[in-house]
């Protein structure tokens, strides 16, 4: 092989750049019936590379200004997960009733929240991947909160701003992701949007969303028009973001609820599941996909809440859990 060919090479290796996706599931270690073990288990067996999980408040912070570990299962799992190279997502949500706070909307309850958040990333200091700021914050709609509103977007901006300086000095490495909105409602979509006029991206390293076609839909729903969609958010987030940069998005919640009277067949869901992350992991813009959720709530099959899992209750395989153990854990676009 001559100097010139070589130099070719060379340069090709050099310029041609591998984007890490990251194959995940979503979990709730304080009430499932697994060991940390179990779930390292699972997530080896079915090559999950991440988890995504709750940090409540009201599990953090019992009285005031008195912190402790949430929850131990949490503990040793986020523990036993670095040890094998499993990445954690840490959602830091939820209102805490010894301060009677649903979710923080004033200054007074940011900073209640802010201390919260301030402890929980003192503590996990070098062993999360990413913290995400709230759950769903656009979904609520009360008499008093709408949760798609201008003012919404605003309250959500605000907490967001402040809780990611708290975030950047306590645990620098560690990403943080803000939005958990689903792109095919267009009022979420246009408070998101809002969310990016009003500066987001300023504070954040990306944006997080919950791609839930299948409550819109008497079938299961074509993947490629489901990626269209979120290709046509990515392009109406950066029109009009005033940052010069390339926007991430993490699907951090997606699934199918698989109920005894769904229209969903089983066997349907799983080959989605498979395409839409494959399909996803072409995209430079996705980070990732966490599949949403390891196991079913309950053995309640009328109830389409508790049915979401690729496992049952009593932790046997639905056809995607087995389609799962095919596709790698971390593909390279």
């Amino acid at each position: 092989m001559n100097l010139k060919i070589k130099l070719i090479i060379l340069s090709l290796s050099v310029t041609q750049t591998t984007y890490a996706f990251d194959k995940g599931i979503g979990i709730h270690p304080e009430s499932e019936n697994l060991s940390p073990r179990d779930y390292i288990n699972f997530m080896e067996k079915y090559k999950f590379s991440s988890f995504r999980a709750d940090y409540k408040w009201q599990s953090v912070e019992k009285k005031p200004n008195d912190f402790a570990d949430g929850n131990s299962k949490t503990e040793k799992l986020i523990n036993m997960a670095n040890s094998k190279g499993i990445k954690p997502i840490i959602i830091l949500n939820y209102g805490n009733p010894i301060y009677g706070i649903d979710r923080p909307l004033d200054e007074n309850q940011r900073q209640h929240f802010n201390q919260y958040v301030n402890w929980v990333t003192t503590h996990l200091k070098g062993k999360v991947y990413a913290y995400e700021i709230w759950n769903e914050w656009s979904i609520s709609k009360t008499p008093t909160f709408d949760g798609t509103s201008k003012n919404s977007a605003i309250l959500y901006f605000k907490l967001v701003k402040q809780v990611s300086d708290t975030i950047h000095k306590n645990d620098s490495d560690a990403k943080i992701l803000a939005g958990s909105f689903n792109p095919f409602s267009s009022e979420q979509r246009k408070w998101a949007i809002l969310l990016v006029r009003l500066g987001i991206l300023n504070y954040i390293d990306g944006i997080s969303i919950h791609p839930y076609s299948s409550l819109n839909a008497s079938s299961t729903p074509l993947v490629k028009h489901n990626i269209d969609t979120i290709d046509r958010l990515e392009r109406l987030m950066k029109s009009n973001s005033s940052m010069k940069k390339n926007i991430d998005i993490y699907v951090t919640e997606i699934g199918f609820p698989t109920f005894k009277k769904s229209s969903y067949p089983q066997d349907e869901v799983a080959e989605y599941a498979v395409d839409f992350i494959k399909q996803t992991s072409k995209k430079n813009y996705i980070k990732g996909v966490w599949w949403y959720e390891l196991v079913d709530n309950s053995e309640n099959s009328d109830n389409k809440e508790n049915n979401y899992g690729i496992l049952y209750f009593n932790h046997k395989e639905k056809p995607i859990a087995s389609k799962f153990k095919d596709t790698s854990s971390k593909l390279d676009k």
